[in-house]
């Protein structure tokens, strides 16, 4: 890699005026993989192809490069440089936001314009009072209108509520840490149901706890990565929590600087595998100038081998090197129309953002920049199809209201806080986000690789699966109560039939119908177990019974024999409470027998009636 000076001054072609243009960058580290040799010769190849196409046809370019890294001090003082040193006339950057946040209110003194190119410019520069020669060529990416708001547009339209925010950030961060301080405000902002369960800044120590705090509160997870080793620990941290399956979504930035060979890690499946559960909101689409993406590659590999880079090595080309590129054109269309106007219309930053208006198609996709010389949001929801193939699911447009925002700036290390009013919407524009799908099946598009199904905002059996178990119990409680019952049934009426069945066997008295004689209703005391039982209980009562009944016989016949003439009726006694006992006696055929006592039987039955037929044959009629 070649190297830099901190000033570096490079002139195209010679024409009659000469316009001076102005690069404030880092030349010296890479931030969030963008280095001065895989963007800035974007810049060169865009003011080439519009003179070519006849735009500012007699002027002459001359580029100045400077910067070292992307401190908001040492992009600010870079950024002075060029106007005061280099006399530029205009400057595209700084690339980090932080300087830009400080330089942009200073470019009205020195009345010099700024394109920023750089990621995530802040929705400050929607504030046309205090940046009013500011303009951005990528979308805003925060606060009431940007990224914010087209995450939560994603939200509302799948359903899901319970989101944790997790982030990572560093000294050079150009982008997370301003959309962590302003996540919470576009949900304050825009009346939706979404609650932000969790957020957290992650580190080494932290990433076990917070993935766990992660699984007991939500399965929707945005995530901000400063560096592609913080993406690399959260995905490989997450799966070995279990986390990296379809009940998860995680919804991110363009991860293409993450993904893929350029890893080259023993963890390369699990990254593939986890690609599968990332939505990546994006700020370009290629869909719309495929032809012009091959040509601009092809370009930019030739220019970057030229003076002043002479990098013959160079394969690489930053995703920001398009929006350099459509800053660059941006600018060519605003000073060709006022060089229409006047020779000197370059001089005034003023005079070139008056009418900033503009409509078009670049390398980034359709750019609309508003009256206040900002970028229209639009943004790109993308995703892996079910053979790994990045796809695009849909397109996410957003308009905004002017609203009144707490804003927080970093310079010098100290958060400052002040008041910004956004006057973003132009009059007569709704306010309203419009989320374009580009497929006719979300199912088979976007959950293909989820077996087709949507995830759902909250598990089935809970976040922390307790849900199920209570079913579970409530289920196994009503079963066996269920089952108990049944049981009990069962034995009731079990015994009621062995009730009915032994009354229908005692019966205690049948009257013969021949000779009116009074028998049992018993077969003999053998055919009732039950009976023989009781006979054998009450044994010496009967042999007691029997031998009162022999002595009084005996004494009423000697009687009648020392008395003739006298009659004496004989009687029998039991010696025993029988009745107490549960038994009554009879006399069948003069001879004492026990019956067991039981309930009278009201109707005899067929079964009763066959039963007497087939053991008592009615010979004494």
């Amino acid at each position: 890699m070649p190297s830099f000076d901190s000033h570096t001054k490079f002139s195209l072609a010679k024409a009659a005026l000469e316009i001076k243009v102005g690069i404030s960058m880092p030349m010296d580290e890479s931030i969030m993989g963008i280095t001065f040799l895989n963007t800035v010769p974007a810049a060169e190849i865009a003011l080439d192809k519009a003179r070519a196409q006849g735009m500012a046809p007699n002027v002459t370019f001359t580029l100045f490069y400077r910067g070292t890294t992307c401190t908001g001090l040492e992009g600010t003082t870079s950024t002075l440089e060029l106007i005061n040193v280099d006399k530029v006339d205009v400057i595209f950057g700084p690339m980090c936001n932080s300087a830009a946040l400080i330089t942009g209110p200073a470019l009205v003194y020195f009345d010099k314009p700024s394109f920023l190119w750089g990621p995530s410019p802040t929705s400050d520069y929607d504030d046309s009072d205090n940046y009013p020669l500011s303009s951005t060529s990528v979308p805003n990416t925060y606060g009431f209108a940007m990224r914010s708001r087209a995450v939560l547009s994603i939200l509302d339209r799948f359903g899901w509520r319970d989101i944790a925010f997790v982030y990572t950030t560093s000294k050079t961060d150009v982008d997370c840490i301003y959309f962590a301080q302003e996540i919470e405000a576009a949900i304050a902002d825009v009346q939706s149901q979404v609650t932000l369960v969790l957020k957290s800044r992650l580190d080494e120590a932290s990433f076990n706890q917070t993935l766990d705090a992660i699984r007991v509160r939500s399965r929707i997870v945005i995530t901000c990565f400063d560096t592609p080793a913080d993406t690399r620990n959260f995905i490989v941290n997450a799966y070995a929590k279990g986390m990296i399956n379809e009940e998860y979504v995680y919804i991110t930035a363009d991860l293409r600087r993450f993904s893929g060979g350029q890893w080259n890690s023993e963890n390369e499946d699990i990254i593939n595998k986890a690609m599968s559960y990332f939505l990546i909101i994006a700020t370009i689409s290629e869909e719309y100038t495929d032809n012009a993406h091959q040509q601009f590659q092809t370009d930019f590999l030739l220019r970057v081998q030229q003076a002043p880079f002479n990098c013959s090595n160079c394969t690489e080309i930053s995703p920001f090197a398009y929006f350099l590129y459509d800053a660059a054109t941006y600018f060519m269309t605003l000073l060709d129309k006022n060089l229409q106007k006047s020779t000197d219309g370059y001089k005034s930053g003023t005079q070139i953002m008056e009418s900033c208006s503009y409509t078009g198609t670049g390398l980034t996709g359709e750019i609309i920049m508003t009256t206040n010389c900002t970028r229209q949001p639009t943004f790109f929801l993308k995703g892996n199809d079910i053979n790994g193939d990045e796809v695009l699911f849909a397109t996410i447009k957003i308009e905004l209201p002017n609203v009144v925002r707490t804003q927080f700036i970093l310079l010098f290390g100290f958060r400052l806080l002040y008041l910004s009013r956004i006057s973003y919407k132009a009059p007569g524009i709704p306010d309203f986000n419009t989320f374009i799908p580009h497929y006719n099946d979300e199912a088979t598009a976007m959950w293909a690789t989820r077996g087709g199904v949507r995830p759902l905002n909250e598990p089935i059996c809970g976040f922390e699966n307790t849900r199920c178990v209570s079913y579970a119990i409530w289920y196994g409680t009503g079963g066996g109560a269920f089952g108990l019952v049944i049981i009990i049934a069962v034995l009731i009426v079990a015994c009621t039939w062995r009730r009915i069945t032994d009354g229908s066997s005692m019966k205690l008295m049948i009257q013969d119908e021949a000779d009116g004689e009074t028998r049992t209703n018993e077969t003999v005391a053998s055919r009732i177990p039950k009976f023989d039982r009781a006979r054998r209980e009450i044994a010496p009562n009967i042999r007691k019974c029997s031998d009162t009944v022999n002595f009084q016989k005996k004494k009423a016949e000697s009687h009648r024999s020392l008395q003739s003439g006298f009659e004496s009726n004989t009687s029998t006694t039991v010696d025993v409470n029988l009745r107490t006992s549960g038994y009554t006696p009879y006399l069948y055929h003069n001879e004492l027998v026990l019956a067991k006592q039981h309930s009278p039987l009201h109707r005899l039955t067929k079964s009763h009636i066959r039963f007497m037929t087939q053991n008592y044959p009615t010979t004494h009629r």
